[in-house]
């Protein structure tokens, strides 16, 4: 995806391997620069995780 196809409030797959957040999905919260040679683009990014809790069947009754 080109920079230019980026907009606010699209949801994008971050794909920066020095980010901890790489592979993650986000939403666009806004761009804007700084400098002139740079871009920076906002995100919301939402952690999910599979949990497992381990039930007893009595509990389950």
């Amino acid at each position: 995806m080109r920079l230019q196809d980026v907009q606010v409030g699209m949801e994008v797959i971050i794909d920066k391997p020095s980010s901890p957040n790489d592979g993650m999905s986000a939403v666009v919260l806004s761009i804007y620069s700084e400098v002139s040679n740079t871009v920076n683009i906002r995100l919301r990014v939402e952690e999910t995780a599979d949990v497992i809790t381990r039930f007893q069947p009595d509990e389950l009754q």
